[in-house]
């Protein structure tokens, strides 16, 4: 059996018990034990059994290896594991230490082959010197079968003794997976922090012999007897019990503050120095004391004591402590008075009980009162105190079916800390060990007090009924004056319904406000909401739960408004300075009006999984956050949060988000993860992102024109699809923010759209008037985009554009402009469409790229892998450079008068298909100033020459000066039907014939031109056809080409290949 399956038995529930008293006999609780003849059996000790070698397998240090070290340089638990310090008295037990943190002590059944023996209750004793943990040690005391397993036998157990004249003191963790009798005179110590894990506990300072523990074993009967010394038990720590188990702590004195956890266990708490335990089986039965300290000569008496204030956790078992003096009070039928204190009083009239008077366990650390009946009960003018004069407070508890409270007081305050006071039930009503109430009433001279006073936070109050809460009383949970929070976790509710006009005080002068649940099924904030409360109890009011803005408004506290259905703001409210407003609906919340938090956070939630799971609405309608008129909302520095929680299978639905104007200095998020968010104003946030989130395949919906703005460096985000409704949006962020439009927009009208630290971009953008981009953008996603105004307005970007490697469409409708300033890069295939001009400057780098209507407004680079495509001419008396990886395309014949007019330069780095004999690139290049210096103005560098036509610095003809080659360029080019020289002999000739051919032929038909060096034609007939044609515009040309043609007895000769051949 593993630990891990072994812990796996645990179940809790919650049972609180504070006392401090002496225990005597506790014959009349627990049945009693199993009567025993005489002494029972004569019980030796068994001889030991051979431990089988397989059982010892981890790496660690044995007690052979520990023996040969010296003890001074072992660590806490080595030493304990080495032979000097333990004795084996009986049983079949080894003791090692597997690394330098943990000690076992494990035992084992018989020999192998006897399956009685096998079966039979592990019994062991052993003597340690030393025995103590510290918190990063652990001791585990297993019971192992044959074959190393963990066993599961609740009757197997050992008593370890601690004889070294010390404490023992456990910080660390102590496990075993059956019973463990501790027993110390000098005292035993569970630290805070300490986990202890067992079946069974016996921690005492009481002596018991081996033969009496042996014969035990047998009897069910164990007889303990005074120790030698005067320690003390003390548990600060968690003690966990296996179902069924038990835990005993026994000794002249026993403080227990810590946590003991259990289901169907017995737990004694007792302090006694002899006494017997008694079993049957493994059911601890019967607890008896046979005597208590005995006066030693010269020395006073010590009377026993147990000072018990921690938390037994034992859903259905037995806690025995004793009852004297005990300040726990259970009403029943036949009402006990005799433990309630004289100035208090308890009358019962037509079966209902009343409490007056005053009922106090005040103390320096506060002890707890229990107030239960199982009849209606009345505090009629009743006080109620546990408060904590030098420590924390203490605890409070009311319970009954109908609970109503008269000008009554309840506190629990203390000078560390507040306590607890619960009326009508837990938080929540969710704790099963308390009997909820069904109706509660508390009037408005009713107080409520959890207060820290000087240091630390403040406690905690609940009001609670599973029907109807009525209150107007005054609660209180502040933190300490000199430093503390007030109480964070306090609840005034009524789990179906809640009329609430009372007063609540969570303030902490130091340190940050506490925060008050209200809590019904439904919540309607109106004014006028409980006017009907009456000063006197009447029958319960049913109906709608309703609060009065004004008590919202006079709440010192954060506040929680849950409810398991809807929230509805009738009539609006803003609370006072510094208190976070929260809203968790199951369904709905409505806002009819405005509501507002100063400089504190604002967060509403609909569809809240909580919400619905702590009253389960029945219905699976969508929850949403309804506010279709656009009812404002403010939070001054708060931050603002609007949800719908997610879809809950078979429950309810994630509705919509309506958002209507919002400011804060904080930042605003609003998230749905069902349908649209829907936009009714603007939302302004100073200091924080605004962060906008529908469900999947939903939008976010301007409803109104509006402005999304922040004005430092925060971002706006939103993550899915904008659509415009026809509307102007504006979305501006500043200094340093971001934009995201992760899905796009559609249907804006106006769409102005600024970020300076950047413009992320996932979907297309379509408005029907301008756009403009005023920050770097960053196409995002995995397809490709596109920028359109349908119906007017020019598209605007006056930034870099960083693509996505997908293709980049912009068209600006009509004849509307496109103005690019800024660096294009990344983009797959970039076009522009439309009639309207395309405004550009900067640089683009694409695989392709597409213009329409090109015009320079500043020095443009054009960069592609692929082909390059200019459906128009290009304007712009700028410098022009394309670097092309492909060829340069156009419309032949439809270009006039030029592909390029007007620039002040054109550069051409690679690229082919410039032009041809019949084609070539029309240019209207340069200066036209007959005064201004006349530079260069063509640049070539293609890799496969090319032909240009035109002017150059205004002069038509014999201008080549104004031309030059790059060292990139190749092949033979031609300005003007003028062959260009190449500046440098180790750059290709201009006259290669095998190139200039293949480059000429290429480029007539990257254009479609006609091919005037078919291969139908022959060499002879190509040669005099190009003559032709360069006589026709060059006759001195021409003239030289023919003289060298003669001088060289060929006209096939290099010297007049000026077209190329294939």
């Amino acid at each position: 059996m593993t630990i891990k399956r072994f812990l796996s038995q645990f179940l809790y529930g919650v049972f609180f018990l504070t006392m401090s008293a002496n225990v005597h006999s506790m014959s009349d609780v627990l049945p009693p034990p199993a009567p025993v003849g005489g002494d029972g059996p004569s019980v030796s000790l068994p001889d030991a059994v051979p431990i089988p070698e397989n059982l010892v397998m981890d790496t660690g240090l044995s007690p052979q290896d520990l023996a040969n070290i010296d003890p001074a340089t072992l660590s806490n638990i080595q030493s304990m594991a080495h032979p000097s310090n333990y004795k084996i008295e009986a049983g079949n037990m080894i003791i090692w230490a597997p690394n330098s943190n943990t000690l076992r002590v494990d035992q084992f059944p018989g020999l192998p082959g006897s399956q009685a023996s096998q079966d039979a209750p592990i019994t062991g004793i052993v003597n340690f010197k030393n025995f103590s943990t510290l918190a990063d040690e652990a001791i585990e005391v297993r019971y192992l079968d044959y074959n190393g397993m963990l066993r599961n036998n609740s009757q197997d157990s050992t008593l370890i003794r601690v004889v070294g004249g010390e404490p023992s003191t456990f910080s660390g963790n102590f496990f075993s997976n059956g019973n463990v009798a501790l027993s110390n005179p000098a005292g035993i110590i569970f630290e805070k922090g300490s986990n202890t894990t067992v079946r069974g506990l016996i921690a005492t300072t009481a002596h018991i012999t081996n033969e009496d523990f042996l014969r035990g074993s047998h009897t069910g009967r164990y007889n303990f007897t005074k120790g030698a010394q005067d320690g003390a038990i003390v548990n600060h720590g968690q003690i966990n019990l296996v179902s069924g188990g038990f835990a005993a702590l026994l000794g002249n004195t026993v403080r227990d503050d810590g946590v003991m956890l259990g289901q169907l266990s017995r737990v004694i708490v007792a302090g006694a120095e002899s006494y017997v335990l008694s079993f049957d089986g493994d059911s601890l039965i019967g607890f008896e004391i046979t005597s208590t300290r005995e006066n030693k000569e010269g020395q006073p008496h010590k009377k026993p004591s147990v000072e018990h204030s921690g938390s037994i956790v034992n859903k259905g078992g037995l806690v025995l402590v004793t009852t004297k003096d005990a300040q726990k009070f259970v009403f029943e039928d036949s009402v006990n008075i005799k433990n309630i204190p004289q100035a208090a009083s308890v009358e019962e009239k037509d079966g209902v009980i009343t409490l007056k008077g005053t009922i106090s366990v005040d103390g320096p650390q506060g002890g707890s009162i229990w107030a239960e009946s199982s009849k209606d009960m009345i505090l009629d003018h009743a006080t109620l105190t546990a408060n904590g004069t030098e420590q924390k407070g203490g605890n409070v508890t009311v319970l009954g079916p109908e609970l109503r409270s008269f000008g009554s007081t309840l506190r629990a305050d203390g000078k560390l800390g507040g306590g607890r006071v619960l009326f009508g039930g837990d938080f929540q009503g969710k704790n099963p060990n308390i009997n909820n109430s069904k109706n509660t009433f508390l009037d408005n001279e009713t107080v409520l007090s959890v207060n820290a006073l000087e240091n630390g936070n403040g406690g905690q109050f609940v009001i609670w009924a599973n029907n109807l809460t009525q209150n107007g009383s005054t609660t209180e949970s502040k933190g300490g004056a000199n430093g503390g929070n007030g109480g964070p976790k306090n609840e005034i509710s009524g789990k179906n319904d809640l009329f609430h006009r009372g007063k609540v005080n969570t303030l902490a002068p130091m340190g940050e406000h506490g925060t008050t649940l209200f809590d019904p099924a439904n919540i309607t904030v109106l004014i006028g909401g409980l006017a009907g409360l009456p000063q006197t109890y009447t029958t319960p009011l049913g109906g709608s739960s309703q609060i009065d803005p004004s008590t919202l408004v006079a709440t010192l506290s954060n506040i929680l408004l849950q409810a398991t259905n809807d929230i509805t703001i009738t009539n609006g409210f803003t609370l006072g300075n510094g208190y976070t407003l929260t809203m968790s609906a199951g369904r709905n919340i409505i806002l009819n009006d405005a509501i507002a938090t100063q400089n504190a956070n604002m967060t509403l939630t609909a569809n809240a999984a909580n919400a619905v799971f702590h009253g389960g609405r029945a219905d699976t309608t969508a929850g949403s956050i309804q506010n279709p008129v656009g009812h404002a909302l403010s939070s001054g520095t708060g931050l603002i949060t609007l949800k719908v929680d997610s879809t809950v299978p078979g429950v309810n639905a994630a509705g919509y988000i309506d958002v209507g104007p919002i400011s804060s200095s904080k930042g605003v998020t609003v998230n749905t993860a069902g349908q649209n968010v829907n936009l009714h104003g603007d939302i302004t946030s100073t200091a924080g992102d605004i962060n906008l989130t529908a469900g999947i395949g939903a939008n976010i919906v301007a409803a109104a024109p509006l402005t999304l703005h922040t004005t430092d460096a925060s971002n706006i985000v939103l993550n899915n699809a904008l659509v415009g409704g026809g509307n102007d949006v504006t979305l501006a962020t500043g200094t340093g923010g971001v934009v995201t439009l992760a899905g796009g927009a559609s249907g804006v009208h106006n769409f102005p759209v600024t970020g300076s630290g950047g413009i992320n971009i996932g979907g297309n953008i379509s408005s029907s008037a301008a756009q403009t981009y005023d920050g770097p953008v960053t196409l995002t996603g995995t397809s490709n985009i596109t920028f359109t105004t349908t119906t007017g307005g020019n598209i605007n970007f006056n930034n870099n554009i960083t693509g996505n490697s997908y293709n980049l469409t912009l068209s600006p409708s009509g004849t509307y402009f496109l103005n690019l300033t800024g660096a294009v890069t990344n983009i797959n295939a970039f076009q522009t469409t439309g009639a309207g001009q395309n405004k550009l400057s900067g640089s683009i780098s694409a695989v392709s790229q597409t213009f329409n209507n090109l015009i320079l407004i500043g020095n443009l680079l054009l960069t592609t892998t692929g082909d390059l495509n200019f459906a128009a001419g290009v304007l712009g008396a700028h410098a022009l450079t394309l670097d092309i990886g492909g060829n340069l395309l156009y419309p032949v014949g439809a270009l006039a008068p030029y592909l390029f007019n007007g620039q002040s330069s054109l550069t051409i780095k690679n690229g082919s298909g410039f032009g041809t004999h019949d084609h070539p690139i029309t240019i209207n290049l340069g200066d036209a100033s007959p005064f201004a210096p006349h530079p260069t103005v063509l640049f070539l560098g293609s890799t496969q020459g090319g032909f240009f036509q035109g002017n150059l610095n205004d002069n038509l003809g014999v201008n080549t000066q104004y031309a030059a080659l790059l060292g990139t360029a190749s092949g033979s080019f031609y300005v003007n039907n003028l062959l260009l020289p190449y500046p440098s002999p180790s750059q290709t000739s201009p006259v290669d014939k095998q190139q200039a051919g293949t480059i000429n032929d290429t480029a007539d038909k990257a254009v479609d031109a006609p091919d005037i060096t078919s291969e139908t034609t022959s060499d002879e007939e190509k040669q005099k056809k190009k003559l032709k044609l360069i006589s026709a515009a060059t006759p001195d040309l021409a003239d030289a080409i023919i003289s060298a043609a003669e001088a060289s007895g060929s006209e096939s000769s290099s010297a007049v290949s000026v077209s190329g051949d294939e």
